[in-house]
């Protein structure tokens, strides 16, 4: 829905001229001013929703001020978003023990229009975003037992170019869940607000339905549909409701089924059934199913007073899943379908005891397993047998195996009875004659255990002595030959390897001729490639002639300089 065009902030509520509902508004923003040849203004943003002094509703959010027209070149100002609804007051707990409702959202604001483009060339103005809706408060909390009001519901989502997502219903926690708010309609459809969960402690309180989606705009997809509540479990409860379909777009998911509890009785309760997953727009796929809720263990049996043990109780069986929503009518795949919940196990039989003269008691069986949840798509198992029950059947599939049976227990024995215990009598020990302390002390050496550790020999270590170097006339620092090592220098049977004379050692004063590259090369023979201007390789230095050493050798320390 289009905005209501505006030149001047007005004193007087627009949304109430508008529409004639009969809410309270915040007042629009302020309208853009026209460019005067260029682009147009930027229409103000409404104002955001307070809480109405009653405490009913919140309230409304504003519009969003008008984009200004461009000039004769220029683009369009744009419109201003509209507020957010206010949020609903949370409901409280009365005198009496209920829960007093939740209040609801607000309605969010809408976005004011774009503003014309130039008269000669220029674009118009984008269209601003509605607002959010308020989320629904809380329902009150009920006392002992006493359920507790409705939560309240989301206030809807604003229409501009892009919807505003709808508000969040309000949990309760004894009660239904609030509705979420329905997404905004425009070009591009907001969410709807998600379902709130229903209350924890309510047997058999439905969830709240998820908020409707938005419808789309031309060549645009609607907005999903809100998810569908949690549910609870409870005698002959259901799970989530089916999530409202989409309109154009995604059906919501189905609410899961809430698992069973234990009940006053002492009897298991069974799963909730997951709630249908919703069905797609036009174009769009299903929403999934939601899960079956999970069966109650039984209880296990005991050993009464007169020794008899007695039955366990029967699990509780596990919800169906729920069906996944139908696919889009010209194009879009179904939903998934939701899991079935497994059974509960069956309570263990209590043990019987014997009597003290032999007399049996009978132990009694345990109870039933619970039968596994049916579901479209994946089944729920059977759950086992307590002590001597049977294992519950396996929940069936419509596309899928069927679930395994839960296993059968087996009957506890009897306790046999145990015979009465007697005193085992220790005779006393003789007593020890008095010993003198010297003798007791050579005594007690004698018996000690303790002996000093012999010490090893001392084994001498044999160093190898240094190879005898043998040196040349020249007197040169490099050695050419090594003497091999006596047999008193050998260790073990090793002798040290003999040392090798490197080549490049063999004469201390000879000089290497330096290389020449390929390139100082061709700069040598005049080449034009760049490499001319290679440095002048120095020719090599001629090497210098050994100076003449007297033939008898010389000591070691007056070759070395």
């Amino acid at each position: 829905m289009a905005a209501p065009a505006v030149t001047a902030v007005s004193a007087v509520p627009l949304a109430r001229a508008a529409n004639g509902d009969g809410l309270t508004y915040r007042a629009a923003g302020a309208v853009g001013a026209d460019g005067g040849g260029g682009n147009g203004g930027n229409g103000g943003a409404g104002g955001h929703g307070a809480l109405l002094a009653d405490g009913s509703t919140g309230q409304a959010g504003g519009y969003g001020g008008n984009g200004g027209a461009a000039g004769a070149i220029g683009t369009g100002g744009q419109g201003g978003a509209g507020g957010n609804g206010g949020s609903g007051v949370v409901g409280v707990t009365d005198g009496d023990g209920n829960g007093t409702t939740g209040g609801n959202g607000g309605v969010g604001g809408y976005g004011g229009n774009g503003g014309q483009g130039g008269t000669t060339s220029g674009a118009g103005g984008l269209g601003g975003a509605g607002g959010t809706g308020g989320s629904g408060g809380n329902g009150g909390d009920g006392v002992l037992g006493v359920d507790g009001s409705t939560g309240g519901n989301g206030g809807l989502g604003g229409h501009a170019a892009a919807g505003g997502a709808g508000g969040v219903g309000g949990d309760a926690t004894h009660g239904a869940g609030g509705v979420g708010g329905a997404g905004g309609n425009a070009g591009n459809a907001g969410n709807g607000g998600a379902g709130g969960d229903g209350g924890a402690g309510g047997i058999g309180a439905a969830a709240g339905n998820g908020g409707t989606g938005g419808t789309g705009g031309d060549r645009s997809v609607g907005g999903a549909g809100g998810a569908g509540g949690t549910g609870q479990g409870g005698v002959q409860s259901s799970g989530g409701q089916d999530g409202t379909n989409g309109a154009g777009g995604d059906g919501g998911a189905g609410g899961n089924g809430g698992d069973g509890q234990l009940l006053g009785d002492g009897s298991a309760q069974d799963g909730g059934v997951g709630g249908d997953g919703g069905a797609a727009g036009a174009i769009g796929t299903g929403g999934a199913g939601g899960n079956g809720g999970a069966g109650t263990a039984g209880t296990d049996g005991i050993t009464n007073g007169d020794g008899d043990g007695t039955s366990g109780t029967a699990g509780g069986n596990g919800g169906s899943g729920g069906q996944g929503g139908a696919g889009g009518t010209t194009a879009g795949d179904g939903g998934v379908g939701g899991l079935g919940g497994a059974g509960g196990a069956g309570g263990n039989g209590g043990a019987g005891v014997n009597a003290a003269d032999g007399s049996d008691a009978a132990a009694n069986s345990g109870g039933n397993g619970g039968d596994g949840g049916d579901a479209t798509s994946t089944n729920g198992d059977g759950g086992a047998g307590g002590s001597g029950g049977n294992g519950g059947a396996g929940g069936a599939a419509t596309n899928g195996n069927t679930g395994a049976a839960g296993a059968g227990g087996q009957v506890p024995a009897a306790t046999p009875a145990t015979a009465p215990t007697v005193a085992t009598v220790v005779p006393a020990r003789a007593a020890v004659p008095t010993r003198s302390p010297a003798t007791a002390v050579m005594v007690a050496r004698a018996a000690s255990p303790v002996r000093r550790a012999p010490v090893a020999p001392v084994v001498p270590v044999v160093t190898a002595r240094q190879p005898t170097t043998v040196w040349t006339a020249r007197c040169s620092a490099v050695p050419v030959a090594t003497v091999a090592p006596v047999a008193s220098q050998i260790v073990g049977g090793v002798s040290p390897a003999a040392t090798a004379v490197p080549a490049a050692q063999q004469a201390r004063s000879a000089r290497v001729a330096p290389v020449v590259t390929a390139g100082q090369a061709a700069g040598l023979a005049g080449a034009t490639d760049g490499s001319e201007m290679a440095p002048t390789v120095r020719p090599a230095r001629p090497a210098t002639a050994v100076r003449a050493v007297p033939v008898a050798p010389t000591p070691e320390r007056r070759c070395r300089r």
